[in-house]
This record gives structure tokens, sequence and C-alpha cells, in this order.
């Protein structure tokens, strides 16, 4: 049980902390959006890594968070579960931008350039 509220726990900061990234922009793409690099959120989101680490791996802290340590094939899973939001809000996006383009007749969507 420790072990599935662990994952749980890393699962959904993980997934919020690769969703702020995409928050940025409501029509942009995070890659297209040509904005400034923002340090302060970048900071925040390490920070906020480092400290979930902390709350699995230090005796201290897993012991009143009720957290145990993770291997790297529950690491990996983490990881792809807590991409999926941010993954599906892209998608999303690719299709709403695509379809806006097409209805506003510019022609042709370039996902990339």
């Amino acid at each position: 049980l420790a072990r599935a509220q662990t994952m749980a726990f890393a699962t959904l900061v993980a997934a919020q902390l690769a969703y702020v990234f995409d928050c940025r922009s409501e029509d942009k793409l995070f890659w297209k959006g040509g904005r400034k690099m923002n340090w302060l959120l970048t900071g925040a989101v390490l920070s906020s890594c480092l400290l979930m680490l902390m709350v699995i791996y230090l005796p201290a802290l897993s012991s009143i968070f009720y957290t145990v340590p993770l291997n790297l094939r529950e690491w990996i899973l983490i990881g792809a579960a807590g991409a999926l939001p941010t993954f599906l809000h892209i998608l999303w996006k690719v299709i709403k931008l695509k379809f806006d383009t097409i209805s506003k007749g510019k022609g042709k969507f370039a996902l990339f350039s």
C-alpha cells in the first residue's frame, strides 16, 4: 500500500509540474511560443521536484509522509503517467489550432514551422 501511495503522490506531482509549462498559452504550443524562458517558473518546478524527492528518500520526511523509495521501473511508469495529461492537452491544442486555421481560411496547418 505504501508503494502505491508513493507512486500516486509522485505521479500527481509530476503531472502538475509538466502541465504548468503547457498552460502558458491557450493558443500556442509550448515549443512554438516564442516566449522568453521564465526562470522563476523553472526554478519553482525544479525546487518542487527536489522537495518531492526529499519527501520520498529522506527517512525523516518519508516517515512523516509514509512514503517508500521507488525503483527505476516505477519512476519510468510515473514519468509516463505524469506526462499523459500534458500530452492530451497538447493534442487538444493541435486539433483546435488545425480546425481554427482551416475554418479561418488560412489554408495549410504546419505543426513544426
